[in-house]
């Protein structure tokens, strides 16, 4: 009972926050500025920006892959170079635009989903490395942050799905959507260290 009385009180007090964010808060266009990004995102904002910022030429391919693809080769070998000289060797003009980092798994796609359709990209291709789906990956690469990226519209789509395995509760996953396609990426960073600490004094006080 008490658990589930300090659960519920935690939620208020995260939704409080949202609500903050979502209507207090001035909004500001949502921006991929490299500069602000933490951890994974200076390297994933500027090729989610590359990607938004083109001229579109009618065949542009996006590339979703993990080091695998983009790692272990030379720089010309590698799997979206590849895909280009092979496509070319047919006739075809296709641009590939990467959207990949080392462990990039399911989640981070289904994350990035709505982002990258915006874009309105010709083609969207995914790698996936089956050892990612395994259970033993799940403690290995994890990363909650990415809950940001998911459309307010997927919230309760989202809600059916095990993001227990990222550690992504519910109330996080509000609060960082809300806050970044509310006040952009520089708001979203400064509400996350808010939440980050009012979460810390709620689990010291549990």
């Amino acid at each position: 009972m008490m658990r589930t009385a300090l659960f519920w009180i935690g939620f208020a007090c995260s939704a409080t926050v949202v609500a903050w964010v979502a209507v207090v808060a001035v909004p500001i266009p949502l921006s991929f500025d490299p500069v602000m990004a933490r951890g994974v995102w200076d390297k994933l904002l500027p090729k989610l920006s590359k990607l938004r910022d083109r001229q579109p030429s009618g065949d542009d391919w996006v590339y979703f892959g993990d080091s695998v693809s983009i790692f272990y080769s030379p720089p010309s070998s590698r799997v979206p170079q590849r895909l280009e000289q092979v496509l070319g060797s047919r006739g075809r003009q296709a641009r590939i635009f990467p959207v990949a980092y080392g462990g990039m798994q399911a989640f981070d796609y289904y994350a990035l989903a709505d982002e990258v359709i915006a874009t309105r990209p010709d083609r969207i291709l995914m790698t996936v490395n089956l050892f990612s789906l395994s259970t033993s990956w799940r403690s290995r690469v994890v990363r909650p942050e990415m809950a940001a990226f998911i459309s307010p519209r997927r919230w309760m789509e989202a809600t059916t799905l095990p993001l227990y395995w990222q550690k992504v509760t519910l109330d996080s996953l509000l609060f960082q959507s809300a806050a970044l396609h509310g006040v952009g990426v520089e708001g979203w960073l400064r509400a996350r260290d808010v939440f980050d600490r009012v979460r810390t004094g709620f689990n010291r006080f549990e």
